[in-house]
């Protein structure tokens, strides 16, 4: 019953000590503690032993604590007494001197840990916030660092929870070419307002929310969290948020609770309408690349003067150096691409344009003097016709299957003249195919699944 008891103190000992070393400022506590008792007993021992008897405690006690403090300081010490005393006080000043290493290496390392795993805060404004992390990143922020390769401090913000900071930076560094454009990453829950206000999420300029790869069916459920913690977490969000979407029928509901500051992008959609207008046209696959990429020319959007006032779009046009316009987004955010010459362009509204970069381009003082080419311009007028080949029935192949493969039949279909034929080459069997291509009726296409 005894040995019972007795074990059953020690861990009750052992559980109040464990439980009070878990807070962060027990440490510090108990080195104060273990020197404050060494220097009080051992003082109260020094002034028994002393041989002389010529100090009084308080000189005692500050005796040892000289001895505590500095193990060297008992050399000089005389008498059998008191030698014995500085002694016994030294050895606890060892003691205390490895518990003083051991709490400046534990919050050292605990700080380093820290950094390391990005859990400081991000004091950063104007910049890029990412969310999430998958294969499309090391090109998004090639293609960003082009196009800061003009601003002084571009900076990208990574939070990811699915991520260390350090595979992060791993993987940047041996995949990405950054330009000068600093990259700073952090790991975290994307859903979680703390964590977005970690990465100063209200300063953001844009903030761009990636899929989930590895789990695609709950990929847009999680964009749609973290865009309800932005909008409702964030109160001062400044920047515009861009959400890459999996499913075509969540943008709708995207839209609706980002109050007309989230941009929704079918990434699988708008690959496939690019897929089919390049199979239409051969070389267009070139023109995509250049415009969309930021090696060469791209387009940028130009908030038109409030001191400009109304013009016409046909005057527009004559207003620009280094670019050429193309459009206009106006300011109930509606974009018309090459519209008419008689299109009202007001302020409040942005200007399309294509230019090599945002620092290449800028408005003139005064519209550009075309009366000295109007002769010119006059006579290069052309009159293109179609030539007989739009009009003939092709053969187009399909290699593997997609599960949007309807919508693109059905824009295949808005183009292709009667007679064309489409050829299915996929490793699901003709049933399953006939079945998923069933819902609507092809008047001119015929398609033949092979697998």
């Amino acid at each position: 019953m005894g040995s019972t008891l007795s074990v059953g103190h020690r861990e009750r000992l052992s559980y109040e000590f464990d439980n009070l070393m878990s807070n962060p400022h027990a440490s510090l506590g108990l080195l104060l503690s273990v020197t404050a008792i060494f220097t009080l007993f051992g003082g109260v021992i020094y002034y028994l032993l002393h041989t002389s008897g010529e100090l009084g405690f308080f000189e005692s006690l500050f005796r040892a604590w000289t001895f505590v403090a500095d193990p060297g300081t008992h050399a000089g010490e005389e008498g059998f007494g008191s030698r014995l005393a500085s002694l016994l006080i030294t050895a606890g000043g060892f003691v205390s001197f490895a518990l003083l290493i051991g709490l400046i290496s534990e919050s050292v390392q605990t700080k380093v840990e820290d950094l390391r795993k990005g859990k400081n805060r991000v004091l950063e404004k104007g910049h890029t916030l990412v969310l999430g992390w998958n294969s499309k990143i090391f090109s998004f922020l090639d293609n960003l660092a082009i196009a800061n390769e003009s601003e002084d401090n571009g900076t990208v913000v990574i939070l990811a929870d699915d991520i260390s900071k350090e595979e992060m930076e791993d993987a940047i560094r041996e995949n990405c070419n950054l330009r000068g454009t600093k990259v700073v990453c952090r790991s975290g829950n994307m859903v979680c307002v703390g964590d977005l206000k970690k990465v100063s999420a209200e300063k953001a300029k844009c903030v761009v929310i990636l899929t989930d790869e590895s789990n695609k069916s709950t990929s847009d459920a999680r964009a749609l969290r973290t865009v309800l913690a932005l909008m409702r977490g964030i109160q001062s969000l400044s920047g515009h948020i861009v959400v890459e979407v999996v499913a075509k029928e969540c943008s709708d509901l995207l839209e609706l609770v980002g109050d007309g500051r989230v941009v929704p992008l079918v990434a699988h959609e708008m690959t496939g309408r690019l897929l089919i207008q390049c199979a239409r046209q051969p070389g267009l696959a070139e023109v995509y690349i250049n415009l969309l990429s930021f090696d060469d020319s791209e387009f940028y959007l130009f908030p038109w003067p409030e001191k400009l006032g109304t013009k016409k779009f046909s005057e527009v046009l004559y207003w620009f150096d280094g670019a050429t316009v193309v459009g206009v987004n106006t300011k109930e955010g509606k974009m018309l691409l090459n519209p008419s010459e008689e299109t009202d362009v007001r302020p409040g509204d942005r200007v399309l344009v294509l230019a090599e970069d945002d620092s290449t381009y800028n408005i003139r003082e005064s519209p550009v003097d075309v009366s000295k080419y109007q002769a010119k311009i006059q006579g290069a007028g052309r009159t293109f016709v179609k030539s007989k080949s739009d009009h003939l029935p092709v053969n187009i192949l399909f290699c593997g299957w997609r599960t949007n493969i309807e919508e693109l039949l059905q824009q295949l279909d808005e183009f292709l003249s009667p007679g064309s034929t489409v050829t299915i080459m996929s490793p699901l069997n003709t049933k399953g195919m006939e079945v998923r291509s069933s819902s609507r009726e092809y008047s001119f296409l015929w398609m033949e699944d092979k697998h």
